[in-house]
């Protein structure tokens, strides 16, 4: 009889570690697959988190570099007196160009025509016409208006000047 209760509790303790291996595997598979959610979950968080702060520098991020033209819509000539423009140059670099600096070049343009602005003469290219932002004082006969704005303006290809 001894021998059986001996035998019984070899086979229970046998049952128990039987049982408690195999509860420790469980758990420890249900905690790789917990760890791969959490990463997962972590990377996904990460990711949004990048999209947001993305979204939010775009949202300051600087216009396009565009070539200055302007289209003359306006039934007389117009001259550009005195025009600014920042732009960005080959190397990325913020630069600003400023006609008054550079001999008071002026543009005129004819009623109807399109014409690129830039200042290239004989000296080199003080400026090729690029420009982030802009902006200009122009004159017709008896007027005289201010004038600014974005490269955004030039997407379709000109800054289009209408009669008023």
């Amino acid at each position: 009889m001894m021998e059986t209760r001996s035998s019984e509790r070899k086979i229970a303790a046998i049952s128990l570690v039987i049982l408690s291996l195999t509860a420790c595997g469980l758990l420890m598979a249900q905690c790789y697959r917990l760890r791969g959610e959490a990463g997962s979950a972590k990377e996904a968080l990460a990711q949004s988190r990048n999209r947001a702060a993305l979204t939010t520098l775009d949202s300051f991020s600087l216009p396009l570099n565009r070539k200055m033209a302007v289209c003359n819509e306006t039934g007389t000539g117009v001259t550009i007196s005195a025009l600014t423009a920042f732009y960005l140059d080959d190397d990325g670099s913020l630069k600003n160009y400023n006609s008054a600096s550079n001999k008071w070049h002026t543009w005129r343009i004819a009623a109807g025509s399109h014409q690129m602005l830039d200042d290239t003469g004989q000296g080199g290219t003080a400026w090729n016409g690029s420009a982030l932002f802009y902006a200009m004082d122009l004159g017709g006969p008896g007027e005289s208006a201010l004038l600014s704005g974005t490269s955004e303006d030039l997407s379709r290809g000109c800054i289009a000047l209408r009669a008023r």
